[in-house]
């Protein structure tokens, strides 16, 4: 009786978590080439290469920080600004999966908390976020990445952001 309840457990489970050829299903992979390329991008922004860190981008690639839209070079810039007002950025408790779906779209999913200390204060920063790379081929043609950057952009200015 045992064996007939552990057989039908282990058919149900895998039948529960089969693949389907559904469009937005797939194979999400932690060690897909384009996962160990994002990882070394975010180590590239710690370490303000952000050359390195854009190298896997498109001349064209949309870029969005929390639903605003941006060319790369921007991006670049102000990441880079970043360094002048924070030390040590790092990026903490750190997940990166690359999701190979069936309608051929890729996506590799970051998450991620920023820490910082603000050079005028010596504070210490921790915000929670996430990105989400998609790729054409091996080059990123859209990045998103979303946080709250109240503190951020408070330590920044130096006073309390107003929220909107």
């Amino acid at each position: 009786m045992k064996n007939l309840a552990f057989a039908m457990c282990l058919f149900l489970t895998s039948c529960a978590f089969a693949p389907n050829s559904a469009p937005w299903s797939g194979v999400i992979d932690e060690h897909d080439p384009r996962t160990a390329h994002v990882v070394d991008m975010c180590a590239a922004y710690c370490a303000n290469d952000l050359d390195a860190w854009a190298k896997h981008f498109t001349e064209d690639a949309i870029v969005h920080i929390n639903d605003v839209d941006y060319t790369t070079a921007e991006v670049k810039a102000a990441f880079s600004a970043g360094h002048a007002l924070f030390d040590g950025i790092t990026h903490e408790e750190v997940t990166c999966t690359t999701m190979r779906y069936n309608n051929g779209e890729v996506f590799t999913n970051y998450w991620y908390v920023w820490s910082g200390t603000v050079r005028s204060t010596g504070e210490q920063l921790k915000i929670k976020g996430y990105a989400w790379f998609r790729w054409e081929g091996e080059q990123i043609v859209a990045f998103y990445n979303a946080c709250d950057p109240t503190k951020y952009n408070e330590a920044a200015t130096g006073s309390p952001a107003e929220i909107k």
